[in-house]
């Protein structure tokens, strides 16, 4: 049974991770933001997701050099109830202040 629940437990996070990277893929695609490294937005994506990894890691090393209890990686996501994302201004816009 144990077993079972491993393997149901690994299929949903692979599943959970890759909507991520869409999600991510998709955001990156629709900003046209590949377009400063001329990178393709699969691969930025998936960079970005081991760049969260990698803090995640960060941070539970962190917490146990200061002797704290390890922040929990790979348990349950908290539900994000993020608004969408407001229009980005292209360069020059004069509504871009920090790309004119």
């Amino acid at each position: 049974m144990e077993e079972k629940l491993a393997a149901d437990g690994a299929f949903h996070e692979r599943r959970r991770t890759t909507e991520f990277r869409a999600e991510i893929q998709t955001a990156i695609n629709r900003c046209s933001a590949e377009n400063g490294s001329n990178t393709p937005d699969f691969i930025l994506a998936a960079y970005l997701i081991s760049c969260l990894a990698a803090y995640d890691r960060a941070v539970t090393a962190r917490e146990r050099w200061y002797g704290r209890a390890p922040v929990a990686v790979g348990g349950p996501e908290p539900e994000l109830n993020c608004p969408p994302m407001p229009p980005i201004d292209p360069p020059g816009h004069p509504d871009n202040p920090i790309l004119s």
